[in-house]
């Protein structure tokens, strides 16, 4: 493609590719001015539109993949009745993401599949719905009477395996939404908008019932017995075999050091310590859901920017970028995103 000055071009940059040996190489570049943002992300972005999305389907259907554990364990949670439908949109939502450039490229199957992806939203929804409710009822399995150390053990494995299941469900739930809003092909402010709107709102209800129950299950961490008294671990003092009775001799007056009651309890008051410290630092970390509502909030807001902020687009050997031209008083600088 050579540049050119046409009527037809007028208001667009010059697109250059040189052919070269092994084909064509170089680069594109495509800027459409006189045009508000959101107009060029419908004409000028379209090309590379195709790209994107598959890129975007393939990071869900890798996410999906990461998630197969957990959601076998919300199977085990709930009614049995559910667990049917929770493994039919878990796979459902597999293939079309897997499948999302076949599918798109015909009208009418596509039109089925959101119709469908609408369906698999709501499940996913309920199961994320579930595991926040589940987190509250831990939290308040928490309170009222005493509990030995082997079970604040047992809670705080518990606990673990709740975080576990609620970063599955919430990949799962916000999997779904995105789909759809590539299926749907849906990329205004306000439809991007409402998606950040409904991570925020996933994240903050995971974090009220996690806040509440780690805050409980660490007093009950704190509160544990622990040991009383415990043996400490024999230490090597150097000492070289010489014969039986001298040996015996040694062995004897090491482990009656190892035996005095001062000993025995700074051992157990030692290994309680310890104890406690783990447990501690498993429970105040912070949810692994963050990390995901985090990662998820960044695509969209990646979207947005390629679909209502960019106004030219970049396609060389690194792959696509899209490209805002910021004027300032001293030049107009490209900014990319």
């Amino acid at each position: 493609m050579s540049p050119r000055k046409a009527a037809e071009f007028k208001g667009y940059m010059r697109a250059g590719i040189e052919k070269g040996k092994d084909g064509y190489q170089g680069q594109i570049a495509v800027r459409q001015a006189k045009l508000q943002s959101a107009a060029v992300a419908n004409l000028a972005l379209q090309g590379a539109a195709l790209a994107v999305g598959q890129a975007y389907m393939t990071e869900i259907n890798d996410q999906l993949g990461e998630i197969q554990e957990g959601i076998a364990a919300i199977q085990r949670d709930m009614r049995a009745d559910r667990e049917a439908k929770l493994e039919a949109q878990f796979e459902k939502l597999q293939e079309y993401a897997s499948h999302y450039d076949e599918i798109a490229a015909d009208p009418a199957r596509r039109q089925v599949v959101l119709n469908g992806i609408e369906n698999i939203g709501v499940g996913t929804l309920e199961g994320w719905k579930f595991q926040v409710k589940s987190m509250e009822l831990f939290g308040g399995s928490l309170h009222g009477e005493f509990m030995d150390d082997r079970t604040v053990v047992a809670k705080d494995d518990e606990f673990r395996l709740r975080d576990r299941e609620a970063t599955a469900a919430y990949v799962l739930c916000a999997a779904a939404e995105q789909v759809a809003v590539q299926y749907s092909q849906d990329f205004s402010p306000e439809r991007l908008k409402m998606e950040r709107e409904r991570a925020n709102k996933r994240l903050e209800e995971c974090n009220k019932a996690r806040s509440a129950a780690q805050v409980s299950l660490d007093d009950r961490v704190e509160r544990m017995v622990g040991n009383i008294a415990a043996i400490p671990e024999e230490v090597d003092d150097g000492y070289e075999r010489q014969n039986p009775i001298f040996d015996a001799v040694h062995d004897a007056a090491a482990l009656a050091n190892r035996l005095t009651p001062l000993v025995v309890i700074g051992e157990g008051r030692r290994k309680t310590k310890l104890r406690k410290k783990d447990l501690h630092e498993a429970v105040s970390k912070e949810s692994p859901v963050k990390d995901i509502a985090d990662a998820e909030t960044r695509v969209i807001d990646r979207l947005d920017f390629a679909y209502n902020k960019a106004d030219s687009i970049l396609v060389d050997e690194q792959g696509i970028r899209f490209l805002k031209k910021r004027n300032t008083e001293s030049a107009a600088e490209d900014e990319e995103k």
